[in-house]
C-alpha cells in the first residue's frame, strides 16, 4: 500500500516516545538494531547490516529505497557508535558517508546458533522425511539454497547453472530452494516454470527449527547473491559442516575466506563447474567440509554479545 511504511513508522515513533516519556529515567542507552534510529536524548547505537538499498536500489521496492535513503544518514549522524556486521559494511559506510562516520563505526560480526552443527542421517531423518528428502552421501542427496526469493539473491544464476549439469548428476542431486516469496518473486516463479522439467523444488518458507537438519543433510549449499552485508545462511550451512559455494560478493568472500568455493555472480558456467567438482570429487568434498566447520567456529553470538556489552559500557 502506498505510504504504508511511513504510516507504520509514525505509529512506531508514537509508541517509542510514549515508552520513553513514561520510563525514560530507566534507559541510559538506546540500541537500534535495524538501521533507522528514533531521536533519543541519551547515547544511541545503530546497527547497519548492508547498504544494498543504495548500491543496488533496483533490487528493492521503490518505497523502501526512498524511506531508507531519506533517513539513513541522519540516523547514523545521531549515533554515538555505528555497528557494522562485517569489515565490508564498515568500508561501505566510510565510502558512502565519509570518514567521520567511518571513524565511529565498529565491527561486531554476526554469530551462529549452537543449533547449527553437523548431524548424521539419523538426526536429520524426521525432517528429511517431512520434505521428501534423503540425507546426502557421495552417490545421492540434494543441493540446497536458503534465502528470501528476491532479485538480489541471484537465484536465476543458480537455476541456469544447475540446468547445465549432466542429467545423471541432476537425478542424483536435485536442487532444493528454501525461502519465502519476496519482492518480485514472480520472476523466479516464471523461471521455475521455464525449467519445470528439471529436478528443482521450491519448498517456500520452512520453520526455523527445520533448517539445521536441512543444512546438515545437504551435499552442498549454494548462495550466489549479488550483494550481501554478511551472509548468515552461509555461516549456518558452514556450521553444519556442509561445503559452500558463494558468489564473489565481498562480504561473502570475507565470511568464507579459503574454506569454500567462490565464483563470479555473473558466470553460470563457473558455477556449474564448481558444483560438478564438489559433487564428483570426494577429496574436495571432505576437505571443504573440514574447512567450513573450522571456519564457522570463529563466529559466536556470545562473542558478539561481549563486543556489544563493551560498547554499551563505554557509553553509559
Amino acid at each position: 500500500m502506498p505510504g504504508a511504511r511511513l504510516a507504520a513508522r509514525r505509529l512506531q515513533r508514537y509508541y517509542f516516545d510514549k515508552g520513553i516519556s513514561q520510563q525514560g529515567s530507566r534507559y541510559g542507552l538506546y540500541h537500534e538494531p535495524n538501521f533507522i534510529a528514533f531521536p533519543f536524548d541519551g547515547p544511541t547505537v545503530v546497527t547497519v547490516h548492508d547498504l544494498s538499498f543504495l548500491r543496488h536500489p533496483q533490487t528493492h521496492p521503490r518505497e523502501r529505497v526512498r524511506f531508507m535513503t531519506d533517513h539513513i544518514e541522519s540516523s547514523l549522524q545521531r549515533a554515538r557508535v555505528v555497528v557494522a556486521v562485517s569489515d565490508f559494511v564498515r568500508s561501505e559506510i566510510a565510502e558512502v558517508f565519509g570518514t567521520t562516520l567511518g571513524a565511529k563505526t565498529v565491527v561486531v560480526k554476526n554469530g551462529v546458533s549452537a543449533a547449527f552443527a553437523p548431524l548424521n542421517s539419523l538426526q536429520t531423518q524426521s525432517v528429511c522425511q517431512r520434505y521428501g528428502l534423503t540425507h546426502a552421501n557421495s552417490d545421492s542427496g540434494f543441493i540446497l539454497s536458503v534465502g528470501a526469493q528476491e532479485p538480489r539473491k541471484n537465484l536465476a544464476q543458480l537455476i541456469k547453472a544447475y540446468a547445465q549439469l549432466p542429467q545423471a548428476v541432476k537425478q542424483r542431486f536435485p536442487l532444493i530452494l528454501v525461502g519465502p516469496k519476496a519482492w518480485q518473486s514472480q520472476d523466479l516463479e516464471a523461471l521455475l516454470t521455464r525449467y519445470r522439467h528439471e529436478p528443482i523444488r521450491w519448498l517456500g518458507y520452512v520453520p526455523q527449527a527445520d533448517l539445521p537438519a536441512l543444512y546438515a543433510a545437504a551435499r552442498a549449499f549454494v548462495y550466489p547473491s549479488l550483494y550481501e552485508g554478511f551472509g548468515l545462511p552461509v555461516l549456518e550451512a558452514m556450521a553444519c559442516g556442509t561445503p559452500v559455494i558463494v558468489s564473489d560478493a565481498k562480504a561473502l568472500v570475507e565470511l568464507v575466506a579459503d574454506a569454500g568455493a567462490v565464483v563470479s555472480s555473473h558466470d553460470d558456467k563457473a558455477l556449474t563447474t564448481a558444483l560438478l567438482t564438489l559433487l564428483r570429487d570426494p577429496e574436495v568434498y571432505e576437505s571443504q567440509a573440514r574447512r567450513v566447520t573450522a571456519r564457522a567456529q570463529r563466529f559466536s553470538w556470545n562473542q558478539a554479545a561481549q563486543d556489544l556489552l563493551g560498547i554499551y559500557s563505554r557509553l553509559v
